[in-house]
């Protein structure tokens, strides 16, 4: 993942990501409430690794990230 770090997606993409759902056990993110970890019209690239692990259309796939605080602090989200 340290060599997509620094990769963005361009914001006009955003409107592909309507269906993003971030599930970590409890926690979850979606539609407007990713907007507020959206910076400078771009997404990071941890948000996206997740997205692209996470969620397909018309559902989520569970993945094992361990523990919530864990996965967040290793976004540095938390």
């Amino acid at each position: 993942m340290d060599s997509i770090q620094h990769l963005s997606l361009p914001f006009n993409m955003l409107r592909n990501l309507i269906y993003l759902d971030l599930c970590w056990n409890s926690l979850q993110l979606v539609g407007r409430n990713i907007l507020s970890l959206i910076a400078d019209r771009n997404i990071r690239a941890p948000l996206l690794y997740l997205y692209l692990r996470c969620t397909r259309i018309g559902g989520t796939i569970p993945e094992n990230f361990g523990n919530n605080m864990s996965a967040l602090r290793e976004l540095g989200l938390d």
